[in-house]
């Protein structure tokens, strides 16, 4: 189930947070893939329709993972994960980031 996500203040990522953002990395790419050509259709109405579906798939496979911030969470951890106070964790799970 879905809970609205309120991000920390001190950016820090926990392990858990982490381990669920990764599991969600490969559907996540999949689902980019599956709505690609939809994006090109030229009749809007349907284009916005792909889009809210496309959005909506999104936050479902963030929940399914773990993540029940959904999609606004793993953007979260995607933008703090090069905090330095994130080093460690990122360590723990033999991560880096460039």
């Amino acid at each position: 189930m879905k809970t609205p996500f309120v991000p920390r203040t001190d950016s820090v990522i926990t392990v858990e947070q982490m381990r669920k953002w990764l599991s969600c990395n490969r559907r996540l790419d999949s689902l980019s893939y599956i709505y690609l050509d939809s994006f090109k259709t030229e009749d809007s109405e349907l284009r916005l329709r792909y889009q809210q579906n496309f959005i909506a798939a999104q936050d479902t496979i963030c929940v399914q993972q773990g993540l029940t911030g959904g999609y606004k969470e793993y953007v979260w951890i995607l933008r703090n994960s090069g905090n330095k106070k994130n080093k460690k964790v990122l360590e723990s799970l033999n991560l880096t980031t460039y």
